[in-house]
């Protein structure tokens, strides 16, 4: 069935800076300002934000550079893939120093004036029983969810691929964390690339976890690889179709990431957002 799109509109999209990894800030800034997007969501890594690095840390600063530019900070991501952070770790130091980072990154999160923060469940070492990581990363997120909403935020819980978790990387691993937590606790980021190689589809999401659902990284892949939008096999109309379906409101991020863009992020960035906007436009 094809939608006419009358909800969905270009101001619910952003874009992250993953594909612009090995620039600086304010490349990044000023190039997202050139290609007229008006959001963006932060990944926190060198050379941008980064708590290790006091320097990238000035809060303000940053404020300032998004206001004199017009940009939007719609969420903060924690880098938690590649670093030693990992809430269902079977090392009780790593997780206290897990939970530590969050708490720190929901502080400056406050600071920043951005309302929504990005969580992972963790991983769990594939050795083992994991129903024991289950249970260490439902108690780490019972020890964060409260800080969370003390600071104003809306914590996201985001689906992985299972290379990165084998806790939540299908429909019923989420269950399973929303059978956990209270609606007003815990919300879920969903993810089109692990959706897609789970066989499953965007719509069983919407229908599981209703208005629960309220952050969506919108990706192309074959089915994986963080590719610009139209670079891969998703069927990225069917996914906007969704949206448009059930009414969603929520922001949409751009994740593009593969490493073959990482020379020239705004020509790859402009190519997957102009296919977005020939979408949205033929759609309407």
């Amino acid at each position: 069935m094809v939608i006419n799109m009358s909800f969905l509109k270009e101001e619910q999209f952003a874009a992250m800076n993953l594909i612009y990894s090995r620039c600086k800030m304010d490349y990044f800034l000023d190039s997202i300002q050139r290609l007229g997007i008006c959001n963006i969501e932060l990944w926190t890594q060198i050379p941008y934000f980064c708590e290790l690095d006091q320097s990238l840390c000035d809060l303000t600063n940053i404020r300032r550079r998004l206001a004199i530019r017009n940009l939007h900070l719609i969420c903060l991501i924690p880098e938690q893939c590649s670093w030693p952070f990992n809430i269902a770790s079977d090392d009780p130091e790593i997780r206290r120093s897990s939970v530590d980072f969050y708490r720190r990154h929901f502080e400056m999160a406050a600071a920043l004036e951005v309302d929504k923060v990005l969580l992972t469940p963790g991983w769990y070492p594939w050795d083992k029983p994991v129903e024991e990581g289950l249970k260490y990363s439902e108690d780490s997120l019972h020890q964060l969810l409260p800080q969370a909403k003390k600071y104003g935020l809306t914590p996201v819980l985001e689906i992985l691929q299972p290379c990165e978790s084998n806790l939540m990387y299908n429909l019923a691993g989420t269950q399973w964390y929303a059978d956990r937590f209270e609606a007003g606790e815990l919300s879920f980021c969903i993810d089109t690339v692990p959706v897609r190689l789970a066989g499953e589809k965007l719509s069983d999401y919407f229908e599981l976890l209703g208005d629960r659902l309220r952050h969506v990284h919108l990706i192309d892949g074959t089915p994986t690889g963080h590719m610009a939008l139209g670079d891969g096999s998703h069927p990225i109309r069917e996914y906007l179709d969704t949206m448009e379906k059930f009414s969603y409101g929520g922001f949409i991020t751009l994740e593009f990431g593969s490493d073959i863009y990482m020379g020239s992020p705004e020509v790859h960035m402009k190519r997957g957002w102009n296919y977005l906007q020939r979408m949205l436009a033929a759609c309407s």
